[in-house]
C-alpha cells in the first residue's frame, strides 16, 4: 500500500500540462463556410439592386408628377366650382328636432292623436 501511495504522490508531482500536437482541419467544413459567405454576399447584392430599381422608379414618378404640376399647376390650389356648395350642403343639418315633430304632426296627425291621451 505504501508503494502505491508513493507512486501516486510521485505522479502528482511530475504532472505537466498536456497540449494538442496536431491542428484539426476539416476542408469540407471550411469550403462550405466559404460557399455560405459567397451566397450571403450574392443575396445582399440582389437586395441592393432591388433597392436601386425602386429608387429609380420613385425618381421617375416624382419627375412625372413635376411635369404634370408644371402643365396643370399645383393640385392643392385647384378648387372646383361644385366643391363649395357640396361642403355647405354637408354642413347644413336636415331637420332640427322640433322640425321633425312638426313634420310628423302635419303628415301623420292620426298617429299622434291616438297615442296622446289629451287629444
Amino acid at each position: 500500500m505504501k508503494t502505491f501511495i508513493t507512486i501516486a504522490g510521485f505522479c502528482l508531482l511530475c504532472v505537466t500540462q498536456v497540449r494538442a500536437q496536431w491542428t484539426v482541419y476539416d476542408p469540407a467544413v471550411h469550403t462550405q463556410t466559404i460557399l455560405n459567405g459567397v451566397q450571403e454576399i450574392a443575396k445582399f447584392i440582389e437586395v441592393i439592386n432591388n433597392q436601386v430599381q425602386q429608387i429609380s422608379a420613385l425618381t421617375e414618378q416624382v419627375n412625372e408628377f413635376k411635369k404634370y404640376e408644371g402643365l396643370f399647376g399645383d393640385p392643392s390650389k385647384v378648387l372646383l366650382g361644385t366643391v363649395r356648395p357640396l361642403i355647405d350642403d354637408l354642413r347644413k343639418t336636415e331637420f332640427r328636432p322640433l322640425d321633425i315633430v312638426s313634420f310628423f304632426h302635419c303628415v301623420v296627425p292620426g298617429v299622434f292623436a291616438r297615442r296622446s291621451p289629451g287629444r
